[in-house]
């Protein structure tokens, strides 16, 4: 219910050859048609699933002030372990994916990859480590086969209406009793949400580490 919602409330699903892979503001979603049509079938689904992610986890606000591609890069480690702990599949894509992050909030491993970068750690089990600055931001402006460089900044303008939006699917998924989805404490950042008495972006910040906390499930409940 929760990725549901937020897919059905989604901006213009836009198909655009200048897109590297597939991206996202947190309103609209990009996706280059021929990559996605390279992929598996599966696959479609799992990028679908990462970009709906981005966009309910509101990447594209809590990255601002951020080196936007390490704060990209966080995000992904926290989105491809969710998804891939739940069995997703990679295949045809090289995804930053690395365990050692599990359990931690973007800003936790963006607050480590920022100061010492990870080597990456991919499905396939390639590495990127031991190259030398220069290569590896070389090798981050060439296409890759994953997600690239996925987030972009929500308009400030719609950023009130991107949080309303992940509340409104948080209230859905609660409705529909997908507890595997969502943190038991819920019901309590709710209310603040929707009571604010300090500024939403804490509030905000807060729910995120609840969601961090909880043992939440990826994948939809039988």
């Amino acid at each position: 219910a929760f990725l549901g919602s937020i897919m059905c409330q989604l901006g213009d699903i836009i198909w655009d050859e200048s897109v590297e892979t597939a991206e996202t503001d947190g309103i609209n979603l990009w996706w280059n048609p021929t990559w996605f049509l390279s992929l598996p079938e599966a696959t479609r689904k799992t990028v679908l699933l990462h970009e709906l992610w981005h966009a309910g986890r509101l990447h594209g606000i809590r990255g601002v002030g951020r080196d936007p591609d390490d704060w990209n890069d966080a995000c992904d480690y926290v989105v491809n372990g969710g998804l891939d702990a739940e069995g997703h599949t990679f295949e045809g894509t090289k995804p930053l994916l690395n365990r050692k992050f599990d359990g931690l909030s973007e800003e936790e491993v963006y607050d480590k990859i920022h100061q010492s970068p990870p080597p990456q750690i991919c499905s396939s089990g390639g590495q990127g480590a031991g190259q030398q600055p220069q290569q590896q931001q070389q090798q981050r402006q060439q296409p890759t086969g994953g997600f690239g460089n996925d987030i972009k900044q929500t308009p400030q303008a719609q950023q009130q209406n991107a949080v309303g939006r992940t509340v409104m699917a948080v209230q859905q998924a609660q409705a529909a009793n997908q507890a595997g989805n969502l943190p038991g404490s819920i019901k309590s950042t709710l209310d603040k949400f929707l009571n604010p008495k300090l500024p939403w972006e804490r509030l905000l910040w807060r729910f995120f580490e609840e969601l961090t906390e909880d043992d939440i499930s990826w994948q939809k409940r039988n």
